[in-house]
């Protein structure tokens, strides 16, 4: 009867703990789904969220409280996020201060409509009031049943507007939970059938043994040796003729096991050593005695001091301290001592050899030499920074045309991130259009990998998000070792576009320095003829008499003169002007223009304003900048209507190493068609202007380093902006 309680209990405690084990998991498991669902309902809130600030007229409507204009908003937002989910998800934005949903999907599921006031729970008033996100179940008279509720505040301007509600419903998470509750059912009851199976047939077993032995016993107690026969013992004693062979057959297994795990031992590629309770070392194998350069002797007759000094572990501590706190060791890192003085490093694992009463009578320890995987990775870093480093797109593809890797050419060149392109369809991947060239590209591919042997193309056209890039093209197919065959290919992408601009360029740069030679000895050669027209104009003047005569020679003189400026302002521009740099106190320097040109506003009845940052220095030709600025405001006085307005000269630092110089009126503006032209030579708005003034200004500023841009708008000014830097070489 005791035996009987014995397996009993023996086979009841491990089924007891198959059934709390799986109660727990399934436990784990439904809690895991609840903190999904909660986690995906709250990132739909946040983007809900976050779409809604990010709209102005959204955050326009809650400020006006426009009910009417929110729900036109906010329905279309819900309905993109919620209708794609089969009536399983729903949400609505909530509007504490009118007591009424403002948007709510699906509308298939809502209870009443929009105008209903209608109550919030508790846990939403918490949520309001503490401006915190709140998960909760709760039966939801809009959607007339119990659902899971995530609720997230919307605030505009920091003041708390609204509620935004995303919910699930408990009927669409049963059927998840049903699942897992089947799962943990049948896999309880597999495991308590071989539980079953096994305390059954051991209790069989036992019952034949305790039969089979009883019958010896009996047998032996009535055995009267006159009378037994030989076949009478044979019969009788066959249970105990058999443990004997049995017995044998036993030990010659378990002889046969040990030498083939000590066979394995001696012949495994790491490092196996057996250390005592004292730490010293009772056996190593071939590959650690390698590892250490010692013989099985040298390490047998090994003091536990002179092992210390064969190794030392990263933390600092030994063998001797680890077996101290008797607990396993995982993957310890460390460096093992060679005899030669080399140093190898090496992974550790220890565990401990217990006895009988789970003592421990020895420590088995596994050593793995980490050279050969330090040297390969150090080998794959240098060949991932050399791909990296190649200013060609490198893409490697397997024996399905799958992209396996890429560097970052490729995506500055396609403008997408690994993850766009890594395990998919070369051809489906890159966002190009080839169109006619696609055959360019795709038959030397496909050849690479049929012949494995390395292919080029050339002038591949290809339109890449809207611009055109001429490609050249190098297939380097991947053989495979054993079949000689391609099983991948690298590609290899020349972007030969910006030579192919940069050659247009330069030719286009010199006809157009040839044009502006030829312009400038043209302008050249008709000032000096110009200049004794003007000088017999003069004369004339001087010998003839009435007014009428007199007249049109001044006329003329004047237009020669403005020939003359148009002459000079060009050859200023087109020639290489050779500076004399000297140090410039740019706040006297604008100053200076400020004082120039504050009579002539005066006189023009403009309001001339002047803001200076202190001590602002520069290296440059003062003459230069001071005919920029003189120009900029000119052309602020022309830009005012009636000669009326206000016009801002402002000198300040920009972090770091630049200073700022604007010129701002409240002027006409410029039309965006001609903003666009202002820099353009002989391009002028003015009656009388030459088209000059601002393309030579473009070009002084931009001889000192910096540069000119402009900004406006019709019928509110105009911006001129000088960044010039604190040193330039």
């Amino acid at each position: 009867m005791n035996r009987k309680v014995l397996y009993i209990w023996k086979y009841l405690l491990p089924a007891m703990v198959i059934l709390l084990t799986t109660w727990f998991l399934v436990q784990v498991a439904i809690d895991s789904v609840h903190e999904e669902n909660r986690n995906k309902l709250g990132l739909i809130a946040q983007i809900l969220e976050n779409e809604i600030r990010n709209s102005e007229e959204a955050k326009a409507a809650f400020r006006a409280k426009d009910s009417a204009k929110l729900e036109a908003l906010l329905q279309p937002l819900l309905d993109a996020k919620i209708l794609v989910q089969d009536g399983i998800l729903g949400a609505s934005v909530y509007l504490p201060d009118q007591q009424r949903n403002v948007a709510f999907s699906p509308r298939s599921a809502m209870s009443g409509n929009l105008q209903n006031k209608i109550s919030i729970s508790k846990e939403a008033v918490q949520a309001y009031q503490s401006g915190q996100p709140g998960y909760y179940s709760i039966q939801n008279e809009t959607r007339i049943q119990p659902i899971y509720n995530y609720i997230n505040v919307l605030e505009v301007d920091g003041q708390k507007v609204a509620l935004i509600s995303v919910n699930q419903t408990v009927a669409s998470m049963e059927g998840e939970t049903r699942t897992i509750w089947l799962y943990g059912i049948i896999i309880s009851v597999l495991s308590l059938l071989v539980l079953i199976a096994a305390a059954v047939s051991e209790y069989r077993r036992e019952r034949t043994l305790m039969r089979e032995l009883a019958n010896v016993t009996q047998w032996l107690k009535g055995l009267t040796w006159s009378y037994v026969s030989a076949s009478d013992v044979d019969r009788q004693l066959t249970l105990l003729k058999k443990l004997p062979t049995e017995f044998q057959k036993a030990i010659r297994f378990v002889d046969y096991a040990r030498l083939q795990k000590r066979h394995v031992l001696e012949h495994l590629p790491l490092g196996i050593m057996i250390l005592d309770t004292n730490a010293k070392i009772t056996y190593a194998n071939p590959s650690l005695r390698r590892l250490l350069g010692r013989t099985h002797e040298e390490l047998h007759a090994m003091s536990a001091e002179e092992w210390r000094c064969c190794y030392q572990l990263s933390d600092g501590s030994y063998v001797s301290d680890l077996l101290e706190r008797g607990e396993p060791v995982e993957n310890c890192l460390g460096v093992i001592r060679h005899s030669t003085g080399k140093e190898i490093p090496f992974t550790l694992t220890m565990r401990s050899l217990p006895d009988d009463d789970g003592k421990a009578m020895g420590y088995f320890l596994y050593v793995r030499d980490l050279s050969e995987e330090i040297a390969l990775d150090r080998q794959e870093q240098k060949i991932h920074y050399l791909f990296n480093a190649i200013p060609m797109c490198v893409l490697l593809i397997n024996e399905q045309k799958q992209i396996e890797y890429i560097n970052p050419s490729v995506s500055r060149l396609f403008s997408c991130t690994e993850h766009d392109l890594l395990g998919k369809a070369l051809f489906e991947a890159l966002p190009w259009q080839l169109e006619e060239s696609a055959r360019l590209f795709y038959e030397p591919l496909h050849k690479a990998l049929s012949t494995g042997m390395r292919m080029h193309s050339s002038d591949i056209q290809a339109l890449i998000h809207g611009r055109e890039y001429d490609l050249d093209c190098d297939f380097f197919p991947i053989l495979n070792a054993y079949s000689s065959t391609a099983d991948g290919c690298m590609i290899l992408i020349k972007d030969k576009t910006l030579y192919r601009e940069w050659e247009d360029l330069s030719q286009r740069v010199a006809q157009h320095t040839n044009y502006v030679q030829m312009a400038a000895t043209i302008a050249h050669e008709v000032r000096n003829p110009m200049t004794s027209v003007r000088g017999f104009l003069q004369l004339l003047s001087s010998q003839i008499n009435g007014d009428t005569h007199r007249k049109y020679l001044d006329v003329m003189t004047t237009e020669i003169d403005r020939m003359n400026t148009i002459l000079s302002e060009y050859l200023s521009m087109a020639r290489t002007p050779q500076p004399e740099w000297e140090p410039i106190h740019l706040t006297e320097l604008v100053n200076d223009t400020f004082l120039l040109l504050e009579g002539e506003a005066n006189y023009r009845g403009v309001n001339l304003s002047l803001e200076l940052a202190a001590d602002c220095r520069i290296h440059g030709i003062a003459r230069e900048l001071k005919q920029v600025l003189i120009n900029l405001v000119r052309n602020a006085f022309d830009a005012l209507e009636d000669g009326e307005g206000l016009i801002e000269l402002r000198l300040q630092a920009a972090e770091p190493n630049d200073y700022l110089v604007t010129v701002t009126d409240n002027g006409v503006g410029i039309a965006p068609e001609q903003l666009a032209r202002i820099f353009e030579p002989f391009f002028t708005t003015k009656a009388m202007g030459t088209g000059l003034g601002l393309p030579v200004c473009k070009k002084i500023i931009e001889s000192h380093g910096g540069s000119l841009r402009v900004q406006s708008e019709p019928g509110a000014g105009t911006t001129f902006t000088i960044q010039l830097p604190k040193s330039f070489d």
